[in-house]
């Protein structure tokens, strides 16, 4: 901007300016393992697992992050789920991907449900109840708030950790069939989130 001594000096246009905008409003794309679905009727339930990715750019304003919920079968295996980025009123960061994915699924949450996501963060910020949604010095309480407007949230039964980047290999050593389900989730929610 104008306080910029590369724009004082005329020398060249910061990046940003070239690079896309951030979208401006929440896009949700539903897609379903039952490709005749029509995207109005794709609804999650179950076993529901969520996460957010960012772009790390050199250039700070110009990274861009996304955020992915999944429901999968009782083995992990995808069902239905949904993708977006994150909009230009949030920061572009992996916290606003993985906030905006919990809001998403209470969204999208029609029945019984549990969540898994690999952010403590969002873990620890949702099992406060609604003490987080009001909490001035969490920056993403206002997702919260949201997120517990929405008629799914009354059906979120748990929100709990999974690790992260998770191997398939070694939880099929494990011979945990939940542990194989929680891993298959979070690779599909991952994928989800880096479309």
């Amino acid at each position: 901007g104008p306080h910029s001594l590369l724009y004082n000096r005329g020398l060249f246009e910061h990046p940003e300016h070239k690079w896309p905008r951030p979208i401006q409003s929440a896009v949700i794309t539903k897609y379903s393992k039952d490709a005749s679905a029509k995207p109005e009727d794709i609804w999650i339930s179950g076993h529901v697992m969520t996460d957010g990715s960012a772009d790390r750019h050199v250039i700070k304003e110009c990274g861009r992050a996304g955020w992915g919920v999944v429901q999968v079968d009782d083995d992990g295996y995808f069902v239905a789920g949904a993708w977006g980025p994150v909009p230009e009123a949030l920061p572009q960061s992996p916290q606003a991907a993985e906030f905006s994915s919990l809001v998403v699924a209470a969204m999208l949450i029609n029945g019984s449900t549990t969540v898994g996501s690999d952010c403590a963060n969002v873990v620890n910020s949702w099992n406060k109840g609604s003490k987080a949604t009001t909490d001035l010095k969490s920056t993403y309480s206002g997702l919260l708030h949201e997120s517990r407007r929405f008629d799914g949230a009354q059906h979120i039964e748990q929100v709990y950790w999974i690790k992260g980047h998770q191997t398939i290999t070694k939880s099929m050593i494990q011979g945990d069939k939940e542990t194989l389900r929680k891993a298959r989730g979070n690779i599909n929610a991952d994928k989800a989130a880096d479309m």
